[in-house]
């Protein structure tokens, strides 16, 4: 049968019934909380001929990032394949995006769902995939574009239009849109109070205006909204970078032992967070080691090279454990031929970093810089590489000059504290 969803987008659905179960697991995506993937396990197993739960399945496991979740989703596509009718617009539109995700052409795949949400920019699904492309893949203009070109087509009686509003304002921040961002975020989560993609909007706008004591309030005051989501971790690692900017290391460990080390390393958004972190603080003096797993879980995925993002978290995971051999099979997916020098240098740099070579880190980091932002992630992520290349200098001899000028990039973004800190391990 032909069902419009909760948010009047037409599709194909088995019953009503099963119909609003999508729906259901397609809200709990974009507010994440719950358990989407069971949902729509269950309707996989239920309704064996619905093209639409197989191809949500395998989004989802594409969001690990990893081959075994491309494997995965792979066999899900083709098993809803067979089952797309060719008057099941969303159908396709979907399956041809995860296809081109699943083969690592993520910008035509973004492309693909940019031009559906032309016609239908109420599929909350295609929204919230296709920014998240735009993340993964450092296209700034389209993390604002996709979201912001919607948001007209939602009432502001609409809670929903809160999750629209609150993906606007993460893209306005990173497009340094900074009191529009904040304005975004706040009527975003004044619509839905616990929606943890908002709240992490406004704690990087409070980031990058180095508002780093109101941050850490708002995010301590919030968290029993948003700490039951499955993306608390990094709105714990968000307050964890506020603790640091406060010059309140011990705060950010303890953060660190606790809720941003609690979840299984086994997907990369909690291996970026865990490793993050644990560079920052060795940045500023205080080595935390890296637990067994989470060396476990870096060491078997050496070879897979699914992003450059979260190789440079590899990188630098590995070489904090002293995994050299390991660091430089990563590297060397990045060899002479490749087609991105400017990921070699960056991956170089930071390995040359942890072994000391510090004028040569400085040297592969400034050759890597004006690419940095094509490798996503957020600005507020991306800061690893500058904060490591401000101490690769100092602590190379750099000239004053020098120094100056990459502590001025960033002149509210870092406290004065977290610089005189980098600064003194040198």
């Amino acid at each position: 049968m032909t069902r419009t969803d909760r948010w009047g987008v037409r599709g194909s659905a088995p019953s009503d019934t099963a119909g609003a179960r999508l729906d259901d697991a397609v809200l709990d995506l974009c507010l994440m909380v719950g358990q989407p993937s069971a949902i729509v396990a269950g309707l996989i197993d239920a309704e064996p001929g619905w093209a639409m739960p197989p191809i949500v399945a395998a989004y989802l496991d594409l969001y690990a990032q990893t081959v075994d979740g491309n494997t995965t989703a792979g066999a899900l596509l083709d098993t809803a394949q067979a089952s797309i009718t060719e008057q099941d617009e969303r159908a396709r539109a979907h399956y041809r995006a995860a296809r081109l995700w699943h083969a690592g052409q993520l910008a035509a795949a973004l492309d693909t769902l940019g031009r559906w949400l032309g016609d239908q920019p109420r599929d909350l699904l295609a929204l919230r995939i296709a920014q998240d492309l735009a993340f993964f893949i450092g296209d700034g203009a389209e993390l604002l574009g996709v979201p912001e070109r919607a948001l007209g087509s939602w009432s502001p009686t609409e809670s929903e239009r809160g999750i629209v509003a609150g993906m606007a304002a993460f893209g306005l921040e990173e497009q340094g849109c900074l009191p529009d961002a904040e304005d975004l975020a706040t009527a975003a989560l004044e619509a839905n109070p616990s929606d943890p993609w908002a709240t992490h909007a406004l704690a990087h706008v409070y980031e990058m205006e180095g508002r780093s004591e109101i941050g850490a309030a708002f995010l301590r005051d919030s968290s029993p909204r948003w700490s039951p989501s499955f993306f608390a971790s990094h709105n714990w690692w968000h307050l964890a970078l506020f603790c640091i900017e406060q010059d309140d290391l011990e705060g950010a460990t303890d953060l660190l032992h606790g809720p941003i080390d609690a979840p299984s390393p086994t997907v990369w958004f909690e291996v970026v967070n865990q490793v993050s972190l644990r560079w920052r603080l060795w940045l500023l003096g205080t080595e935390v080691p890296l637990p067994s797993e989470l060396i476990e879980v870096l060491l078997a995925r050496t070879d897979e090279h699914l992003s450059v993002f979260n190789d440079l978290h590899a990188v630098a995971g590995l070489a904090l454990a002293g995994e050299s051999d390991a660091v430089d099979r990563v590297i060397a997916g990045y060899g002479p031929g490749s087609d991105r020098p400017a990921v070699r240098h960056l991956l170089q740099g930071i390995a040359d970093f942890a072994d000391g070579r510090f004028a040569p880190a400085a040297e592969q980091l400034t050759a890597a810089r004006t690419a940095t932002a094509s490798i996503g992630g957020s600005a507020a992520q991306r800061d690893l590489v500058d904060q490591t290349l401000l101490v690769a200098t100092a602590r190379s001899g750099g000239r004053a000059d020098r120094i100056a000028e990459l502590v001025a990039t960033h002149p509210s973004r870092w406290s004065a504290r977290t610089t005189e800190r980098l600064l003194a391990t040198t």
